[in-house]
């Protein structure tokens, strides 16, 4: 009898052991693919949009991490339309205030000279009165169109109602004799 007992545990042992193995490694194939999961969801929230999850895997832990590709490529879009709507107006998709100012600075930081030239359509509050809104925008628009064929020499820049800000960077900055010598 104590003969078999021996036998026995380490009949027990031998599976014990065994079983701990399987489950270690079908715990390792459960865990990799969300290990991969969270590490790509780190990088999302850093903001870091390139990069795709790739878990070859017909499991649903396979279709969850087709679905997060999915949704980093959704919040992608809806980042890129924010921040267009940020900088651009919404009538003519033209660049706004913000987006000058952010010019602005670049050309400061380069110390380029550039010009600028402010346009403004006269009457358009006669014509929003006399004709109504839609026939004020749609010339607006109109503008904007029409400013569009400069836009290779000229960045343009629509301010809000009937105003235009056109830069126009300058082959060299202008020296303090330059600017004097303009001025006599």
């Amino acid at each position: 009898l104590q003969e078999q007992w021996w036998q026995l545990l380490i009949l027990t042992l031998f599976t014990l052991c065994l079983s701990l193995a399987v489950a270690y490694i079908i715990a390792a194939s459960i865990t990799k693919p969300i290990k991969t999961l969270v590490k790509q969801a780190k990088i999302v929230a850093r903001g870091d949009y390139q990069q795709t999850v790739r878990i070859n895997d017909n499991s649903e832990l396979g279709q969850l991490a087709c679905e997060f590709n999915v949704m980093q490529s959704a919040v992608l879009s809806r980042e890129e339309r924010i921040t267009h709507g940020a900088n651009h107006d919404p009538l003519t998709d033209l660049p706004n205030r913000r987006a000058i100012k952010s010019a602005l600075e670049h050309f400061g930081k380069q110390q380029q000279a550039v010009e600028v030239y402010h346009l403004n359509l006269c009457r358009i509050k006669d014509v929003n009165e006399t004709l109504g809104h839609d026939v004020g925008d749609w010339l607006i628009k109109s503008m904007a169109k029409r400013l569009m064929c400069l836009q290779q020499s000229v960045q343009i820049f629509h301010m809000g109602a009937d105003e235009f800000i056109l830069l126009e960077q300058l082959e060299s900055a202008y020296s303090s004799e330059d600017l004097l010598n303009d001025i006599r």
